[in-house]
């Protein structure tokens, strides 16, 4: 159970030492708003299994998610224990101030004394009751006032001994520094996700597009996860029996359980429709709507054409998505469809799972393909544009802003957002602040450095490319 239920998480800093590949990093998130962008570079290219691929990822995720929490940290292969340290400083921030109004209203009820006359006994009974009714009204004006006040929050996990590899040191307020099991501490300060970005991509490449298996498995290990699973027919097997009496107990039982699941069946599907339709417009949207995807579900069995299809007629056990040009009547595979789209689409279903369970804080990563794509076809559109556009009136080549579009997508949701990216080639608006990490050679070992830096609208890293390019044709 959160204890701040009505707050909103806000980064502060984070400080890694001698774990992840960082001596002593420390990284200061922006105050301007909840969406973080991690420019890096990498020496080796991260599994697609590796959740977060930079330190400030994978630190971020070694306290928030569950993943993590118990001592037998295998699961985390960036991560040698032994030594080291992360420290995150965040702030609660509540959803509205307090209403001092209330407090004050609430002094007053029920503080008019009975004076009619009455025993020893029950003046006593009424002193009493009255402490009781004071007590309870401090009680509930404290509780508001915690409430509606910023809590500044310092927690630490350490590595450097087996005894403290489950648990994290948390401080609020400048505070006792307490010490709790990394898992309540989650369940305290963030709302556990439960879906992963790397059980997306695992039931994605296991399903081929079967993208209703994710919604129905609540558990990351998909080694068991057959087709058979299906809730929505849980029930139905659990009565396919031969007939009873129609006064048997038992058959009324399963009478109404069947017709409860049959309502929770619709439910269920109602529930899969609408977030189909939400990944819909978040695609559309990272797209700037000049692509959509559409989910295919064949029918269940041959209906009577004479009746209009309802829920009950589709198979949602067989779902199949598709990518296609809104302006294309052909359908694309999602398999076979450009890669930056699959990117695109793999952060559409993340980003609305996230609003789904309320997620307060996600990691999107591998996006090696999204950027190599954004970053050529921005060095063609200027290229065509140099050759072609010869007045203002011309039409020219464009670009697909898509990482800006995911920034702003997420500043929408309102959830904290760790966004690694690639390339210091982003195309973002200017004046967003964002982190860069480089990972160097340094006397034989892998380690990661930290700079801050302001994304810019210029280009110049495109012309010094063409300059370049220039250049290489004029010595040739």
């Amino acid at each position: 159970m959160s204890l701040y239920p009505d707050h909103t998480l806000s980064l502060t800093s984070l400080t890694i030492t001698e774990c992840l590949g960082c001596q002593n990093l420390t990284a200061n998130f922006s105050k301007a708003d909840n969406v973080h962008v991690i420019v890096y570079n990498s020496l080796n290219v991260p599994p697609k299994d590796q959740q977060a691929v930079t330190p400030v990822g994978q630190a971020i995720l070694l306290l928030s998610s569950q993943s993590y929490a118990d001592a037998h940290l295998e699961s985390a292969p960036f991560l040698k224990t032994g030594k080291g340290s992360i420290i995150l400083r965040f702030e609660m921030i509540p959803a509205r101030p307090a209403d001092e109004g209330e407090a004050a209203a609430g002094e007053d009820e029920d503080s008019d004394l009975d004076m009619d006359p009455c025993t020893s006994r029950q003046a006593l009974e009424r002193i009493k009751r009255r402490e009781e009714r004071k007590e309870r009204r401090q009680s509930q004006v404290a509780e508001k006032e915690r409430l509606s006040k910023s809590v500044q929050v310092y927690v630490k996990r350490r590595f450097d001994e087996l005894a403290f590899l489950d648990k994290v040191f948390v401080e609020i307020d400048g505070g006792e520094l307490e010490m709790m099991t990394v898992q309540c501490f989650i369940s305290q300060f963030f709302v556990s996700p439960t879906h992963s970005q790397s059980f997306l991509g695992k039931v994605h490449e296991k399903y081929g597009g079967n993208w209703l298996k994710v919604i129905q498995s609540d558990r990351d290990d998909t080694s068991h996860f057959t087709d058979s699973d299906s809730p929505f027919l849980t029930f139905v097997n659990l009565f396919d029996r031969t007939a009873v009496k129609p006064q048997d107990l038992s058959y009324r039982v399963g009478k109404v359980y069947l017709e409860v699941s049959e309502r929770l069946w619709i439910q269920e599907r109602r529930f899969v429709l609408d977030l189909f339709n939400q990944v819909r417009r978040i695609f559309e949207f990272i797209t700037n709507n000049e692509h959509t995807v559409w989910f295919v579900l064949p029918e269940r069995q041959v209906k009577d054409p004479t009746r209009p299809m309802s829920l009950e007629d589709l198979d949602f056990s067989e779902v199949r998505s598709c990518i296609r040009a809104v302006a294309d009547k052909s359908d694309v595979s999602c398999t076979d469809s450009n890669h930056s789209l699959k990117d695109a689409l793999m952060v559409s279903f993340q980003l609305a799972f996230a609003t789904h369970v309320r997620q307060s804080l996600m990691v999107l990563s591998h996006m090696e393909t999204l950027s190599e794509y954004m970053t050529m076809q921005y060095i063609s559109a200027q290229y065509m544009n140099d050759l072609y556009v010869k007045e203002a009136s011309d039409p020219q080549w464009i670009c697909h802003c898509y990482l800006q579009r995911i920034v702003n997508m997420a500043l929408f949701m309102g959830t904290v957002v760790l966004i690694e990216f690639p390339s210091a080639f982003t195309l973002l608006n200017g004046g967003r602040k964002l982190l860069k990490c480089y990972q160097r050679h340094v006397n034989d070992e892998s380690v990661w450095e930290l700079f801050e830096d302001v994304s810019k609208e210029d280009n110049f890293s495109v012309n010094n490319m063409k300059k370049h390019v220039d250049l290489m044709k004029h010595t040739q």
